[in-house]
C-alpha cells in the first residue's frame, strides 16, 4: 500500500513516528506493547481502499523515541493527540489492539470529542482484567528485565515497557459509564484477557458492541486477519456513515 504522508511530531519530548495510508475517513491504528505499527500490514492493506489511515508507532516503540516524559497510557494518549493536531484530523476512530486500546480508552476519556468510534481488541482496565497465567507471566517478565536493567540500558527500557503491563492501566468500570462514543469491544475466545473482563469493559460502556472471536487468540488482527477486518468494517460502516467532522481544515 502506497504512504501518503509520513513524518514525526515532537510530543513530550519524544519524537512520534506516524505513516499516512489512503483517503477517506480517518482510522487511526495503535499497536500492543513491544511491537510497532507495522503489526497492522493486513489492516493497513485492508481499511486504506476506503480510510484515512493513521499508524502510529508508541513512544518509546519501533521509530519512535522514548521522550522526558513518563511512559504512561496518559502520556501516549497525548502523544496520539500530538499527531491528530499535526494532520489536521479534529474526529477519528481509534482501532487499538491490546496496549494500543489501552491508550485509546485513555483518548476516549480524556478527549472524546476527538475519537468518533473506538474498536478495542484485546484491552483490560487493570493489570488483573488478564488471565492469572499471563498476569503471572508479566510480572516474571518483568522482574527479568527489571534486574538486567541494572546493567544494560535495554533492559532497563524493556523494563518500563513491562512495568505498563504488570502495574497499569489503573481504569474501573466507572470510567467508563461516561463514554457515548460508538464503540467496538472484541477479544479472542482464547484471549490472555479474560474473557469477563472483556464483557465488564463492553457493557461497561453505553451501546458497544461485544464480538468475542471463535478459537482465537490475543493476536486476532494478525493470526486472524479475515474475520477481524471484516468485523471491523461492519461496524465503521454504520458507526461512522454520516460524520463529516474529521478535519479542522
Amino acid at each position: 500500500m502506497k504512504i501518503t504522508r509520513e513524518g514525526f511530531v515532537i510530543s513530550g519530548g519524544a519524537q512520534i513516528h506516524y505513516v499516512v495510508y489512503g483517503s477517506g475517513y480517518p482510522l487511526t491504528l495503535l499497536h500492543g506493547n513491544g511491537e510497532d505499527s507495522r503489526y497492522f500490514e493486513r489492516q493497513i492493506a485492508f481499511f486504506a481502499t476506503r480510510y484515512t489511515v493513521i499508524a502510529i508507532d508508541s513512544r518509546s516503540h519501533g521509530q519512535s523515541t522514548r521522550g522526558d516524559c513518563p511512559l504512561h497510557f496518559y502520556t501516549m494518549a497525548a502523544d496520539v493527540i500530538s499527531v491528530l493536531d499535526h494532520l489536521s484530523i479534529a474526529r477519528t476512530a481509534l482501532l487499538g489492539f491490546s496496549d494500543g486500546g489501552n491508550t485509546s480508552l485513555h483518548i476516549a476519556l480524556t478527549a472524546p470529542e476527538r475519537v468518533g468510534a473506538l474498536i478495542l481488541a484485546g484491552a483490560n482496565l487493570f493489570p488483573k482484567g488478564l488471565t492469572w497465567r499471563a498476569y503471572m507471566q508479566v510480572l516474571a517478565g518483568y522482574a527479568v528485565y527489571r534486574t538486567g536493567g541494572l546493567f544494560l540500558s535495554r533492559a532497563r527500557a524493556a523494563a518500563e515497557r513491562w512495568a505498563l503491563m504488570a502495574f497499569h492501566p489503573k481504569l474501573c468500570a466507572g470510567d467508563l459509564i461516561s463514554l457515548r462514543i460508538p464503540t467496538l469491544v472484541m477479544a479472542g475466545e482464547r484471549d490472555v484477557i479474560r474473557q469477563a473482563h472483556t464483557r465488564l469493559i463492553a457493557s461497561s460502556i453505553d451501546g458497544a458492541i461485544l464480538r468475542i472471536i471463535p478459537r482465537a487468540g490475543h493476536f486476532i488482527a494478525d493470526r486472524s486477519p479475515g474475520i477481524f477486518n471484516q468485523t471491523v468494517d461492519d461496524f465503521l460502516h454504520h458507526a461512522v456513515s454520516g460524520d463529516a467532522g474529521n478535519s479542522d481544515g
